[in-house]
């Protein structure tokens, strides 16, 4: 056994007579490859754009960082206690049953009221008809 490589096969294929050898469909893939380059730069540029926009929006998001300082900010201006007040008047001030039922209770003094009003003045128009009829 020889340690002999034939390279007769890559010797046809380096040939230089301007064609390439073994590969007559070089040229089409070569200018499929142009225009996908050409695609691939175009959608490059609109990713960077896009990519501006985000950054540019990020710039106005809270940060983890910024949500922890406000939180420590807001403690330092309201203390435990005055938010236990405030839940205390919270909790005094009137719920929907409380109104729906004030609402109601006025209502029927509206109706009480409109009632005693009509009453006095019929009595006002009746009375002097009956002083005049029992009492001569």
């Amino acid at each position: 056994m020889s340690n002999v490589v034939d390279i007769s096969p890559v010797v046809r294929q380096l040939r230089g007579d301007g064609e390439p050898p073994d590969n007559g469909g070089m040229e089409a893939r070569v200018a499929k490859l142009e225009a996908l380059a050409e695609k691939t730069g175009e959608r490059l540029a609109a990713i960077e754009k896009d990519t501006a926009l985000i950054k540019a929006k990020l710039d106005h998001v809270a940060l983890k960082e910024d949500v922890a300082l406000t939180k420590a900010r807001l403690e330092q201006l309201i203390s435990k206690e005055d938010l236990a007040l405030l839940k205390a008047k919270v909790d005094q001030l009137a719920s929907k049953e409380d109104l729906a039922l004030t609402k109601a209770s006025i209502s029927d003094a509206k109706t009480s009221i409109v009632m005693w009003v009509v009453s006095a003045i019929f009595l006002v128009q009746l009375l002097p008809v009956l002083v005049k009829r029992f009492l001569p």
